[in-house]
C-alpha cells in the first residue's frame, strides 16, 4: 500500500496550482496522500511547462515517503509545520509532517570528492574558453565547483554552502559545449533538463547495488528542506565582504559568469554574486542571512514581477532593488525563451582582463579620425563572409568588421562563429562607438 500511497491528483476536474519554481498559475499538479485524500506539502508535484520551467519533485525520491513510513512505524508524535498549522483539513485528518529543528549536512569529504577531474566538464571548458585558465581556476576555487559522473558523465556540481560553511545541498547539472543545460526525454516522452542533486544520485547508486546507505544519507533524508541556503552564501562573511552589496540571480551558472563580467565592469560596486537556485527558491528564511545589506535582484526574463513582490515582502530584512535590465532589452522571442543574465553576458567578448561593454564602448571614434585604410581581408564562408578592414586613425589602428555586403557589423550574428573568428586571427574584438553607432573592432 505504501509503495503507491502518494499519487498525482487525478480528480476531475483536476485542480492546478501555482508552480513553486516558475510562479505561473494553474500549471502545477500536486501529489495527494491516497490514504487521507489530502495534498502533501505543496513543494511536491510537477510543472506542465516542461520546456521553460521543468520543475518536478517526487516524494519517493527525496526521502519524504521513507520518512513518513519510518515515523509511522515508530509511532512517534509529529509536529505540524508552520505553513500547515492553520489548515482545518490537516487538523481534522492528522498529517505526518515533521518540523525540522536540527538539519543534517552533507559531509565535507563528499564535497571534496567532487572537486577533482574536470576533463569532459563542459561548463568548466566553457569558462576556460571565455576567460582563460587563471580566471576559471579562481572561480572554481571560490565557489567550490566540481564534477560528478554518477548520473551524467562530465556533469557539474554546484554546492550550496552556508555562512558557517555547512554544505546544505549539492546541485548536479549537465551542460553542452555552449553552456546550455542538456535535455533528455523521460519515460513519458517529455523533455527534462539534466538537473539533479548529489545526495539523490548517491542514494540511488547505493540502492541499485544493494549496499547499505551511508549514515549521513539517512540523516540527511530527514531534512524538510534540502536547498536551505543561497548558493555562494559562504562568501558573505569572508574578510572584506561583510559590508559589500549583494547581487542575486536564479542559477549558480549565472552567478559565476556574472561575478567575472561585473567584477571587471563595476569595480566600484563589487557585488558578491549569489544564486537562489531557482525562481521559487528565494525565500524569507534564506534571506535572513542578508540582514541590513543592499541587495540587487537580477531575475530571469518573465520573473521580474514575482521577484519585485519578493523585494517588497522582504524589505524589513534588507534594502532590495530589482533590475529590469533584461525586461527592457529583451525581444518577444527572448522573453518566450526565458533567458537569463548570463545568456546576454556571454555574447560580450572578454578582452585582456576587462569586458567590452555594449552600453559603454571601449573607445569612441569619428570619421574625421581616420587617416587611411591599410588592408582588407575577406574571411570567406567559414566565418559568414565577414570582412576585416584594417584602418589607421588619429587614436590608433583598428581592425573593423563588416558583413558580406559591406555594412558595419555592430554585433555578432553567431557568437560561436565570432569566437572562432577571434581565435583564428588571434584578435579580440569589442564594441567601438563610431559616429554615434556601435561597430565591432579590434583595438591594436
Amino acid at each position: 500500500m505504501n509503495d503507491y500511497r502518494y499519487q498525482y491528483d487525478n480528480s476531475k476536474p483536476r485542480k492546478k496550482f501555482i508552480c513553486p519554481s516558475c510562479g505561473k498559475k494553474g500549471v502545477f499538479t500536486r501529489y495527494i496522500d491516497s490514504q487521507t485524500r489530502d495534498y502533501i506539502p505543496e513543494r511536491y508535484g510537477i510543472c506542465d511547462r516542461a520546456n521553460s520551467c521543468d520543475y518536478s519533485l517526487n516524494p519517493y525520491k527525496d526521502g519524504y515517503s521513507k520518512k513518513i513510513r519510518e515515523s509511522e512505524a515508530k509511532n512517534k508524535k509529529f509536529v505540524l509545520g508552520p505553513a500547515y498549522s492553520t489548515s482545518t483539513t490537516l487538523k481534522t485528518n492528522f498529517k505526518y509532517y515533521l518540523t525540522e529543528k536540527h538539519p543534517a549536512f552533507i559531509p565535507l569529504e563528499v564535497l571534496k570528492d567532487t572537486v577533482k577531474e574536470y576533463r569532459g566538464n563542459e561548463f568548466v571548458n566553457g569558462l576556460v574558453n571565455m576567460f582563460g585558465q587563471t580566471i576559471t581556476s579562481q572561480q572554481l576555487s571560490l565557489y567550490h565547483i566540481g564534477s560528478s559522473d554518477l548520473s551524467w558523465p562530465g556533469a557539474t556540481t554546484f554546492p550550496f554552502i552556508d555562512v558557517k560553511h555547512n554544505v546544505r545541498a549539492i546541485q548536479v547539472k549537465k551542460f553542452d559545449e555552449k553552456i546550455h543545460t542538456v535535455k533528455y526525454s523521460n519515460y513519458s516522452g517529455e523533455n527534462r533538463s539534466c538537473t539533479g542533486w548529489l545526495h539523490s544520485e548517491i542514494e540511488y547508486n547505493y540502492n541499485k547495488s544493494s549496499k547499505q546507505l551511508p549514515e549521513w544519507i539517512q540523516s540527511y533524508s530527514n531534512n524538510d528542506s534540502k536547498v536551505s541556503c543561497l548558493f555562494g552564501e559562504h562568501l558573505l562573511n569572508l574578510e572584506g565582504n561583510k559590508s559589500k552589496p549583494v547581487a542575486i540571480v536564479e542559477a549558480p551558472k549565472t552567478a559565476i559568469i556574472s561575478n567575472v563580467y561585473f567584477g571587471e565592469i563595476l569595480k566600484e560596486r563589487n557585488f558578491i554574486w549569489l544564486a537562489a537556485g531557482a525562481l521559487g527558491y528565494l525565500t524569507r528564511e534564506k534571506c535572513q542571512v542578508l540582514k541590513g545589506r543592499n541587495i540587487s535582484l537580477f531575475p530571469d526574463l518573465n520573473a521580474f514581477e514575482k521577484w519585485s513582490l519578493k523585494a517588497k515582502e522582504f524589505s524589513d530584512i534588507a534594502n532590495f532593488t530589482v533590475s529590469d535590465l533584461l525586461e527592457r532589452k529583451a525581444t518577444a522571442e527572448e522573453k518566450e525563451q526565458g533567458l537569463d543574465l548570463a545568456d546576454y553576458l556571454i555574447k560580450i567578448p572578454y578582452r585582456n582582463g576587462a569586458v567590452a561593454k555594449e552600453i559603454q564602448p571601449l573607445f569612441k571614434l569619428k570619421t574625421s579620425d581616420i587617416i587611411s585604410i591599410l588592408t582588407e581581408t575577406h574571411t570567406g564562408k567559414t566565418f559568414n563572409d565577414v570582412i576585416i578592414v584594417f584602418i589607421k586613425t588619429k587614436k590608433g589602428n583598428f581592425d573593423i568588421l563588416f558583413n558580406a555586403v559591406g555594412e558595419f557589423l555592430n554585433k555578432p550574428d553567431d557568437p560561436e562563429t565570432f569566437r572562432e573568428l577571434s581565435g583564428f586571427y588571434n584578435k579580440q574584438f569589442g564594441p567601438v562607438e563610431f559616429d554615434q553607432g556601435l561597430v565591432w573592432a579590434n583595438v591594436l
